[in-house]
């Protein structure tokens, strides 16, 4: 690795919501502070990747998006193909973007195989060809409870991986909270290569209450924030909010804007938009200023909506 001038590749596949773009983006803009010469690639399948503020030197790869069903299979998302030839393609894109940029460190998240085995060709070139380069793989704490995330482990060969390919496991969390060695079984190979990172933070850019309220049009009315995060199970949520304030109960000096997130399907952000027809109501689809420092004084609800297009 050039200690000068590193170059640093993510692999964030993003088949539904934000989380993983949002934590590989964090990493990124961290390590942009503390290596200003570093250059950074992300390979993403999120739809709003170019959405964000991103740090210097970096830039971004859309894959062909995924969508994940709700019975845990995938399909594509928007282009006429099957999954099959998708997810080629996409395997095809982080191989030859691997051999173009020749990263020192390939940092992966969260899947060690990537989505239905489409990174195994870029670790398979990267081990044989570049055996110099650091494969990282950072891990939630937390996967999904003990037995489903065995079986999945056992199912995309992850524990292999663990132990014959990545050089280091980044832990995003504290092994005293939950100890996925314990937990999930891992080898003592596996365990030897795990690294506590502690829990991410996230430095957030933010524009003064003023400035959002002028946008807003809310006066000096409460502001309620209502968001699904990503979206694509966020329907049923943000509808049970339009429907309460109907309600007399409702509080009536309140603006909400409702966030539907950019993963939810038209149809049921159309659904939202026709039944916010009142001046109190502003519904987005997107936007990266979401995330807050603390929880504001107003009343605060995790969701989003609106009468026009906001901020």
């Amino acid at each position: 690795m050039s200690v000068c001038q590193p170059r640093i590749m993510f692999y964030s596949h993003d088949t539904f919501g934000l989380g993983h773009l949002r934590r590989t983006l964090a990493i990124a803009g961290q390590l942009a502070r503390d290596l200003p010469r570093a250059s950074q690639l992300i390979i993403t399948g999120s739809m709003v990747a170019g959405g964000f503020r991103l740090p210097p030197h970096l830039d971004l790869i859309k894959l062909p998006a995924l969508s994940k069903r709700g019975d845990g299979r995938y399909k594509a998302r928007t282009l006429p193909l099957s999954l099959s030839r998708t997810v080629a393609w996409r395997e095809q894109m982080i191989l030859e973007a691997a051999r173009a940029f020749q990263p020192d460190l390939l940092l992966v998240d969260k899947t060690p195989a990537g989505v239905l085995g489409e990174l195994l060709p870029t670790l398979r070139y990267l081990k044989t060809w570049r055996p110099e380069v650091r494969l990282v793989l950072g891990m939630r704490d937390i996967e999904d409870d003990a037995k489903t995330t065995r079986a999945e482990w056992e199912a995309c060969d992850a524990r292999r991986l663990h132990e014959e390919v990545y050089h280091r496991l980044l832990l995003y969390g504290e092994r005293q909270v939950f100890d996925p060695v314990r937990e999930y079984g891992m080898s003592e190979a596996a365990a030897q290569k795990l690294v506590p990172c502690g829990y991410l933070g996230r430095r957030i850019e933010t524009r003064s209450p003023d400035a959002v309220r002028r946008e807003l049009d809310a006066g000096g009315r409460r502001l309620v924030v209502v968001t699904a995060g990503g979206g694509g199970d966020g329907f049923d949520l943000l509808k049970t909010y339009l429907d309460a304030l109907d309600c007399d109960q409702m509080p009536r000096d309140l603006h909400s804007l409702l966030a539907t997130g950019p993963l939810m399907a038209r149809h049921q952000r159309e659904l939202l938009r026709s039944g916010a027809g009142i001046d109190q109501v502003t519904l987005v689809e997107f936007t990266p200023d979401l995330l807050v420092p603390s929880p504001p004084a107003s009343l605060a609800i995790s969701a989003r909506v609106g009468r026009r297009e906001g901020p």
